[in-house]
This record gives structure tokens, C-alpha cells and sequence, in this order.
């Protein structure tokens, strides 16, 4: 790409160079950005807002994996106390300390002992979405107090909260992290835990309504969740919820599901449920959720569940548009797990196949090894998408397939 010299002067209308500029942010094209900044003075201030609007830091992998993070930390630091206003243009801030499953070593320490990410933090005051993935690191081992002090506490601008892999020392401290935020409305919690179900009180109470819920806890911890945004008492208000996402073991928390879906189905318009259900799901049938996606693992333990599903498609209460429904590489390897899907198949196309399905797209995922000879030789796939395909007659403008390649 050429540029215009600073004697020819910008000539060209500012909301296009502006507009130009935004579409390069939005495609993360940094290092153009980095050049249109160096072009002229109308150029700079558009150009920084998008090189600076998204901060994110990523963990790589192997013994080195935190010296990248750590180099960037220090950049942005030091662009900071040149250049103040920098900080201001900063909406999004990802960070993530580690990546369960892959190198599994002390997540990444940058974030635990690097004295730049508080100060970088501090300076964090127009932040409007937060994403935060320890790698099952424990909040109290990183820097966690000047790190939630200086994003979360009382920052009035800040809307999403995304915590993955997580271990709080309290119950409490994970409380007190979602209610420091008055203008919360996106919350998505995944593998969070805690070590103490001590009772909490709340720092700083804010009164936020949540727009869209996001929940992939385990046991116990999904329930106490559960208990405390009905209570009330929590002070995140779900009158006005309109997206919720569930990614759970049903069979371990089916009370706490329904309740949780019973309380918000009379703003829901879109419902995500991606279960691994061991037995009959909670009865949720009675209620009216415009659009409802399932997404289902298949194992033997949930043939039962997927009995079921072809009354889940066709139920007049629910407006079901979309089921993904995925089948684990393992069980393709196994005869007797194809005889018993016949006839759910068979089931799936008749129900397909209804008027009163509404419908768009049934996504069947086969799991497939990488690298099947890790099996051995002898090792043969016993089913394959053509075998399941070959059942769907009536419905199959409905039905998708695909492979995953995954590793054993």
C-alpha cells in the first residue's frame, strides 16, 4: 500500500479516512494502522483509537510461552506514560494466562509476578468488555486485588465479563467480582470454582440488569451459582434476560436448570443448551422460548436422552431452530453403539419430516482422530457419515454433516 506524502497533504474527506481506517481495525490489520498513523496528523488519532481499541495477551505454549505476553505488557506500559490518552481508547481487554490442555505448567507466571499488568490495569478507565483465562490459575496467586481494583471496581463503563478456568479461594470473591459493576449486561462464566462456599457480603452492590447469561460450570458449583442469581439478593437483576447459554452435565443439576430457565423464559429469545444428559432432562417442554438451539454429546450413557429428542423437535411449547448433536470419536470405533442409533435416526427423519417442526438445521458432528494409526492397525472406524446419512430420506435438506479431527 502507498501513502501521500505529508507535503501532498490529506485531501481526502475525513469521515473516509476515518471509515478506512475503522474497517482496518475491525479486520486487526495493526500493522497498516501502524503506518496510516505516521502519515499525517488526520490520519493519527483514528488510526491509534483501533491499533489500541482491543488489548489482548496470549499465553503460547512450551517452556518460553510467557515471554511474548510479557514483552507486550511492557510495550503498552511504556506507551502509556508517553502517550496518556492511549489508555482511554481501550474497549476490550483479553487475558489469558494458560490453555488447559496443552502444556500443563504453572499457568504462564507473567500474570503472577509481572509488576507491569496492574499498572497497564490502572489506566484501563473506558474499559467495556473484559475476557479473562487463567488456565485453572487461582485468583489469589495472581495479582488480583490491584487487578480487580483497577478494572472492575466502580468502573461505570464496563458491560461483558468472560471468566474462564478460574479458581477463586471463596465463593464470595467471585460475588463480589460481578457486582462491582453497575453497568454489567454480558456475563459468561466457564470452568470457574472455588475452594470455600463461605458466606459472602458484598463489597460495593451494584444494581446491573443482565442482558445475556452464559453459565459451563460443574456440580456443585453450577447449583450455588444458580441459587444465588435467584435469590435476589445478588443484586444482578434477570428480569430483562433475553440470551442464556448453558454448557452442563444436566443429570447433576436438573433442578437448578429448570428453575433457572422457568424464572427467565418470559424474556428469553434464544435459549443454547449444550448438554451431556445421563438421564431424562428436566421438563421444560411447558415453556414458550422463541428460538431454542440444543447441543447435545452423544455417549452410551445419553441414548436414553436422545429417545427424546424427537419430541423435543416437534413440541408445540418450544421453538426449537437449530440441534448440533455430536458423536465422540471413541464410539465410532465401536459396532454396538451403530445399532443403537438406527433407529433414532429413522426417528429424527420422521420427525423432521412434521409440519409443525420449525426446525432450520439438525448439525450432526463426527469426532475423527488425527492420526487413527495410534489405534492400530487392526483399528477400523465401524461407522461413518455416510452410514448415519444414509437413514435421513425426508428430512435430509435439514440435516448438515461435518468431521472434527480431534487427538486422542
Amino acid at each position: 500500500m502507498s501513502f501521500p506524502t505529508t507535503t501532498d497533504g490529506c485531501r481526502l474527506p475525513q469521515e473516509l479516512v476515518d471509515a478506512i481506517l475503522d474497517i482496518l481495525g475491525g479486520s486487526g490489520d495493526v500493522g497498516t494502522l501502524k503506518e496510516c498513523a505516521a502519515v499525517c496528523a488526520a490520519w493519527t488519532s483514528t488510526a491509534q483509537k483501533n491499533i489500541f481499541r482491543r488489548i489482548g495477551l496470549h499465553a503460547g505454549k512450551g517452556a518460553n510461552s510467557s515471554a511474548q505476553p510479557q514483552t507486550r505488557l511492557r510495550q503498552i506500559r511504556v506507551a502509556f506514560e508517553l502517550s496518556p490518552h492511549l489508555a482511554a481508547y481501550v474497549k476490550d481487554f483479553h487475558l489469558e494466562a494458560g490453555r488447559p490442555g496443552f502444556v500443563h505448567v504453572p499457568p504462564n507466571n507473567y500474570i503472577a509476578t509481572n509488576d507491569d499488568l496492574p499498572l497497564v490495569a490502572s489506566k484501563l478507565h473506558n474499559l467495556e468488555h473484559l475476557h479473562v483465562s487463567f488456565g485453572f490459575c487461582h485468583w489469589d496467586d495472581v495479582r488480583s486485588s490491584p487487578l480487580a481494583a483497577s478494572i472492575l471496581h466502580r468502573n461505570t463503563l464496563l458491560t461483558s465479563i468472560d471468566l474462564r478456568d478460574v479458581h477463586f479461594p471463596t465463593f464470595g470473591h467471585l460475588v463480589n467480582l460481578l457486582t462491582a459493576v453497575p453497568a454489567l449486561r454480558d456475563v459468561s462464566l466457564h470452568n470457574i470454582t472455588w475452594a470455600s462456599e463461605s458466606p459472602c457480603s458484598l463489597e460495593a452492590p451494584a444494581s446491573a440488569k443482565l442482558h445475556n447469561l452464559a453459565l459451563g460450570l460443574v456440580g456443585s458449583c453450577y447449583t450455588t451459582l444458580i441459587d444465588w442469581l435467584l435469590t435476589g439478593g445478588c443484586n444482578l437483576d434477570l428480569g430483562n434476560l433475553q440470551a442464556l447459554e448453558l454448557r452442563l452435565d444436566a443429570s447433576k443439576c436438573a433442578a437448578a436448570t429448570s428453575n433457572l430457565v422457568a424464572h427467565t423464559s418470559a424474556t428469553l429469545r434464544s435459549l443454547m443448551m449444550e448438554a451431556f444428559w445421563s438421564d431424562t432432562p428436566p421438563n421444560l417442554l411447558t415453556l414458550r422460548i422463541p428460538a431454542v438451539h440444543l447441543q447435545v454429546m452423544y455417549t452410551m450413557e445419553t441414548i436414553d436422552w436422545l429417545k427424546w429428542l424427537p419430541s423435543v423437535i416437534t413440541s408445540p411449547a418450544w421453538y426449537i431452530e437449530r440441534v448440533f448433536l455430536t458423536l465422540p470419536w471413541a464410539s465410532m470405533y465401536r459396532d454396538d453403539v451403530f445399532r443403537v442409533q438406527e433407529p433414532l435416526w429413522h426417528d429424527l427423519d420422521a420427525a423432521l419430516s412434521k409440519s409443525q417442526s420449525n426446525l432450520v438445521l439438525l448439525q450432526i458432528e463426527m469426532e475423527r482422530l488425527c492420526d487413527r494409526s495410534m489405534l492400530g492397525q487392526n483399528t477400523r472406524e465401524t461407522v461413518t457419515l455416510d452410514d448415519i446419512a444414509s437413514h435421513f430420506t425426508l428430512a435430509s435438506h435439514l440435516v448438515s454433516f461435518q468431521y472434527k479431527y480431534v487427538s486422542p
